[in-house]
Order: C-alpha cells, then structure tokens, then sequence
C-alpha cells in the first residue's frame, strides 16, 4: 500500500514539472527585454570650430543604415585626431615619389592604401586605439580653397605627415573637413564613425556631445556697399571719416590782477 502511494506522488511530482517548465519557458520568452546601455568614449570633438550635427545614426540610406554622425560645417576647417592612436587606413591625393632620399616616404595613392576605398567615401582617414577603437573621417576635403574643382593638393586633404602608420595624439591637426565622394551633392561635412575592436558599428552620438569642443567664432560678415552703376561706371559710397571729437574749451577763469603796493 505505502509502495502504490508513494508511486502515485512521484508521479504527481513528473507531471507538475511537466507543465511548469514549458510556463517557465513562456514567461521568459514574453519577459521585457532590457535595452543595451549606452555607449560612449572619451574622445576630443574631431572638428574645430562652428558645428552642427544630430543623431543620425541609424538613419536609412539606399542599400544601408546611416553608421556614424554627419557633422556640418565649412570647407577647411580643421579635423583633429579623435584620440591617441595610429593612422590604419588613408585615401588621399596621390603626390610623387621625394626626390631626396633621406626624405620621408609620401602617403600612398588611393590605390594603395590598407584595403579598397569605398567610391562613396571619397578621401578618408581611418585611426585605432590602443583598445582596438576606430575613428573613421569620411569626405575629407579634395577641392583647392575656394572652389570644388576636385583638385586638392595631399597638404589640402591632410596635413604633410599623414601616412599609414603614424601615430597620431589627442587633439592633433590631421586633416580638413570637405565634400569628397558621395558628398559633393551635399554641403560639406564629416562623416564621422566609432568601431568597436569587433568591427561593430558604435552610435558616436553620446561621445560627441561629451566631447570638448574648441568652437572658434565665426567671422564677422562685411556689410555689403550699396554701389549704383551710372552709365559704364560703377560709383560706390566712400566711407564716411570717424566723427572728430570737439575739444573742450578751458572754463574760463578770472585774470589775476596784482597792484604794486
């Protein structure tokens, strides 16, 4: 009797394992999953001076996802290195061989750098961490100052030092903001990406807001003279003089008068 008992509880006991473990199952797999915390590096802004950017990451392009931050701003305008690292990939203006052996050798052509330059990049400067983090600057600039003749010189895109391998520190001069590649149609920008040591893309929105930024002040606009065209002349206004400061007149004071005693 106490045998068939105890073979009946055992039994009860199967069963109720049984059904609890597919409900086990269905309460984990409907469980809220929590969002991944953010990321975020301790990084110098890569562009000096007056900026504008958004979260944009993520954002649909044709054929991919946005995997970086566009951050606009003005032809020449100074790319700083992100952080302390070293120059792992380059796509820049091809320039010749020095003639002086002793002289460093040039940066490589584009059809020489570390892997094939995606067209839509155009010049780019790619740098890695000791922590295996990438900073990549996309459409660097290639056109002469002042134009968009797609002609710049190597020390227009980067500054004359840029070459595979160069260690580069926090903060230092590498290169100028531009509209190269698939961003000549745009207004000039750097589009800037953070990769993790697993090649993963890295929202850098929350880095650059973080970032320091040294926001150097626009330049004054000048005011435009009203010119009139009078016949096959044109007469503009001269500028008016700065107003002369009346010079005050003594108070007047009263003679002094001495008598011989």
């Amino acid at each position: 009797m106490k045998l068939l008992e105890l073979r009946k509880s055992v039994t009860l006991a199967l069963l109720g394992l049984m059904v609890a473990a597919p409900a086990a199952q269905a309460a984990e797999e409907t469980a809220p999953v929590a969002p991944p915390a953010a990321q975020s590096r301790t990084i110098t802004f890569p562009v000096k001076g007056p900026v504008r950017f958004t979260n944009d990451f993520g954002a649909p392009r044709a054929g991919h996802t946005h995997q970086g931050n566009d951050i606009f701003g003005t032809k020449m305008q100074p790319l700083v290195a992100a952080a302390d690292g070293t120059v792992v990939y380059l796509v820049a203006p091809f320039r010749p061989e020095p003639s002086d052996p002793s002289a460093p050798s040039p940066s490589p052509s584009p059809s020489a750098t570390a892997s094939p330059a995606p067209s839509s990049a155009g010049y780019a400067i790619f740098i890695r961490d000791a922590e295996g983090f990438t900073y990549r600057y996309v459409h660097v600039n290639n056109d002469s100052p002042g134009t968009d003749d797609g002609a710049a010189t190597f020390e227009q895109a980067f500054t004359a030092d840029m070459r595979l391998g160069q260690k580069v520190t926090k903060g230092q001069l590498i290169g100028y903001l531009g509209d190269s590649g698939n961003a000549e149609s745009t207004a000039a920008h750097l589009h800037f990406e953070i990769r993790m040591p697993d090649g993963g893309a890295m929202n850098p929105f929350d880095s650059l807001s973080a970032a320091p930024h040294e926001k150097q002040a626009a330049p004054a606009k000048a005011a435009k003279a009203s010119c009139k065209k009078k016949g096959k002349k044109t007469i503009c206004p001269k500028a008016k003089p700065p107003a002369k400061k009346k010079a005050r007149k003594p108070a007047a004071t009263k003679p002094v008068v001495r008598r011989a005693r």
